[in-house]
């Protein structure tokens, strides 16, 4: 019963589920899969600065990131991960993860230039003109495969090591048809945890 220029539905959620157990005396196994959606219009608004996010200021004060409040990739997104972590008693842990995103064209904040800067909203083409949101909306659909590694090894009371690897394979990269990158990362750091009454 809704015109043609209602708001449209803006929902999100997400399902998972996960498995422990002891495969052995002292080593824990768990593992899981989750699934994600969000709608295309979900954390967006007309106005930019009404959208649901938190800015955060990089060194120098003079740029920013957006990050949104609600789910990690934003609106108009599918996603699915599958992960499994070892465990020992002692702290030791190995964790490998594996997460496919279908990243569609519409991102928090977004503003397209025709010529004017104009806020991309679901009522993009009263501004813009006919077939513009149509346009954006053809842009093909970005795939992401990520991929990681990572474990902690405890090194005494309260600190531990820890080293993580991550590689992501980027399909139709920024939305452009057969662009494809690749990102890897590696963090080694140390963890630690202020000791209370003898625990962690």
């Amino acid at each position: 019963d809704e015109s043609a220029v209602a708001k449209p539905a803006s929902m999100a959620w997400q399902g998972a589920a996960s498995y422990l157990f002891e495969p052995a005396p002292g080593l824990l196994l768990d593992f899981g899969l989750e699934y994600s959606h969000v709608d295309r219009w979900t954390y967006v608004r007309w106005q930019p600065y009404m959208s649901f996010y938190q800015r955060q200021t990089l060194p120098g004060g003079h740029r920013s990131i957006d990050t949104c409040y609600g789910f990690d990739y934003g609106p108009d997104v599918d996603q699915g991960g599958l992960w499994a972590r070892l465990r020992t008693r002692s702290g030791a842990a190995i964790e490998l993860s594996y997460e496919l995103v279908r990243k569609g064209p519409i991102y928090l904040g977004m503003i397209e230039s025709i010529p004017e800067a104009i806020p991309v909203y679901y009522d993009f083409d009263l501004y813009a003109g006919p077939g513009e949101l149509d346009k954006i909306l053809s842009r093909p659909d970005e795939f992401r495969h990520l991929f990681s590694l990572g474990g902690d090894l405890p090194l005494g009371p309260g600190l531990a090591a820890q080293g993580r690897a991550s590689l992501g394979l980027y399909r139709n990269y920024s939305h452009e048809e057969g662009r494809n990158e690749e990102l890897a990362l590696v963090y080694l750091g140390l963890r630690w945890t202020p000791l209370s009454k003898g625990k962690r």
